[in-house]
């Protein structure tokens, strides 16, 4: 937001709360309540409304509280910020980060616990990235933020998660990352392929190496139909 004065943060009590897992804390107070904006209870207008400030030049990261109600704004997603680029043939690109939590943690229930990334994985010009890591995570939104084009997101409970349009997506970040290399074999005996907060758990592959097993675990972090 420092570096580009046309990008919005807008999203439920993202504002004077901060966010409900404290992501926008402070944000409001820097950069004021016309660039950080608190939205009514209405995933559709929220992500509405981004694409016709999209379309008006800003560029905007629009959260989700949970990710569970992003099917309140589908329709937005998948036929307005999926095919704006190709309906334009090229010409009109969508600045659009749609983030939020997702995934079950404790008490949560039917509308706070959902990962329902494959709904967008099979879309054409969307891209969903998961990533394990607040490295990575911070790495990934920066990225969908100025690829320019048009993303959508998801976020674990504890990582960030975002999702933008493969045609402009950097390479370095959607190749498949090796969290855990195969030691002293030329190849590994057992390959586990995951992504977010299961990436972590895959991690104990190590308790496989007393067993004499080698194992590698590779965290995808990115998902998308070709655009």
């Amino acid at each position: 937001m420092g570096r580009n004065p046309d990008m919005i943060c807008q999203g439920e009590d993202i504002g004077i709360l901060g966010g409900a897992f404290g992501v926008t804390d402070g944000l409001q107070a820097k950069y004021g309540d016309q660039r950080v904006v608190d939205m009514p209870i209405s995933e559709g207008c929220i992500i509405g409304s981004a694409v016709g400030l999209a379309l008006a030049g800003k560029t905007v990261m629009a959260e989700m509280q949970f990710i569970d109600f992003i099917s309140c704004g589908f329709d937005q997603i998948v036929n307005m910020m999926a095919t704006y680029h190709y309906r334009t043939a090229g010409e009109v690109n969508l600045p659009i980060v749609v983030r939020g939590p997702a995934g079950a943690y404790g008490g949560g229930a039917l509308y706070h616990s959902q990962m329902n990334e494959a709904w967008f994985c099979n879309s054409p010009g969307l891209q969903v990235i998961v990533p394990s890591t607040p490295y990575d995570a911070k790495g990934l939104l920066k990225a969908a933020i100025r690829s320019g084009n048009r993303p959508s997101s998801t976020r674990s409970k504890s990582f960030t998660v975002t999702s933008t349009s493969p045609r402009s997506f950097p390479r370095r970040t959607t190749s498949s990352n090796s969290a855990r290399p195969p030691s002293g074999a030329p190849a590994p005996t057992l390959r586990l392929v995951s992504y977010g907060q299961n990436a972590i758990t895959a991690l104990r592959a190590d308790e496989l190496q007393k067993a004499g097993i080698s194992a590698e675990v590779i965290d995808i972090r990115t998902f998308g139909a070709a655009g």
